[in-house]
């Protein structure tokens, strides 16, 4: 009787990951990619299973690419001189371009009122598009991980969140793909571990300064202690379950919007009200957030409450009678029965 040879850690996570990008289509004949690579152990092992995956994806499914490496220094640690080093040296190992950009985080935070956590955020995306557009490249992949994925569902309900925030973190998202979002911590740190793979960590992880760490570092292995064990698992099934469900009231969402928009134009949307109010509340809703997005580009900052006043507006349907949303948006009711979503 033949023997089947068993696939270890290694084939085990490549494996996994291969089907996670071919099941989602995530990266197609011919992409460059932009790889965020911090130096720290899920960035690392993104990219080192994305070189590993190379000929196999080629081979398999003819599917070739190219990886251009960005890395950030935050000014934050002294110690980030060893991830540009560690970047750098992947980099130059595997015959890879290599961008680096310094900020001074803390600094930038604070002059623009917002807290290191977003401005980090900002600031490293907006530098992964600027080295996508140089290197004639087309995707970002990132890093995050099953934990990041619970982080963040946590992180909306305590700020109060809708369907959007349970669904939590998107695998593609625009041109960003996340490979590794249904691969956990421990799997990361064995792959590394049994590859003797070089790796940096991060000790402001460690602290309670941020809110993420917070919920990381206190909330979540207090719930895994107390309450569930596997509440990792539990989130992930939770937000793919949302996501199917929040993918079918979006296509409607979007068929309703196509039958009720009267005029549609770059920086502004002309709705019938007469029809947007035949619908149930919830369609009402995703109707309202779906003008603000095409209108705006983005529903970032727009809260429930910003939903509700619209709604009551386009409700009571009183002729010239307007609301400024953040001084961003303009809604008019222009004529009876249609509400103009006006950027301003």
């Amino acid at each position: 009787m033949k023997k089947f040879k068993e696939k270890t850690k290694k084939e085990e996570l490549i494996n996994k990951v291969k089907e996670t990008i071919i099941s989602k289509k995530m990266i197609d004949n011919n992409d460059r990619i932009v790889v965020g690579l911090s130096g720290g152990p899920d960035s690392v092992c993104l990219f080192d299973i994305l070189i590993h995956l190379k000929p196999i994806l080629e081979k398999e499914y003819n599917i070739s690419y190219e990886l251009i490496i960005c890395h950030i220094n935050h000014m934050i640690r002294e110690e980030a001189i060893e991830d540009i080093n560690l970047a750098r040296e992947y980099s130059e190992k595997n015959n890879i371009p290599f961008f680096l950009l310094e900020r001074d985080i803390a600094q930038i935070a604070k002059e623009n009122k917002i807290s290191e956590e977003e401005c980090g955020r900002n600031i490293r995306y907006e530098f992964f598009n600027k080295v996508l557009k140089e290197s004639n490249a087309n995707k970002i992949t990132v890093a995050h991980n099953k934990e990041d994925n619970a982080e963040t569902v946590l992180h909306n309900i305590i700020r109060g969140t809708g369907l959007s925030g349970l669904c939590g973190i998107k695998y593609i998202n625009g041109n960003i793909i996340r490979p590794l979002l249904n691969i956990s911590k421990k799997e990361i740190l064995e792959y590394l571990k049994e590859n003797d793979i070089k790796y940096n960590l991060d000790i402001t992880n460690q602290t309670n300064d941020y809110t993420r760490n917070k919920i990381r570092n206190n909330l979540i292995k207090n719930i895994e202690k107390e309450y569930n064990p596997n509440f990792i698992n539990a989130i992930t099934k939770m937000s793919e379950t949302l996501n199917v469900e929040k993918e079918y009231i979006d296509s409607m969402t979007r068929k309703v919007y196509e039958e009720i928009i009267i005029q549609k134009e770059n920086d502004k949307i002309i709705m019938d009200i007469s029809k947007f109010k035949l619908f149930k509340e919830a369609i009402k809703n995703r109707l309202i957030i779906l003008c603000i997005e095409e209108v705006l580009g983005t529903t970032k900052g727009i809260e429930k409450i910003y939903i509700d006043d619209i709604k009551l507006l386009l409700e009571n349907s009183i002729t010239n009678k307007k609301y400024l949303l953040s001084n961003k948006l303009q809604v008019l009711i222009s004529k009876k029965n249609r509400v103009e979503f006006k950027k301003i």
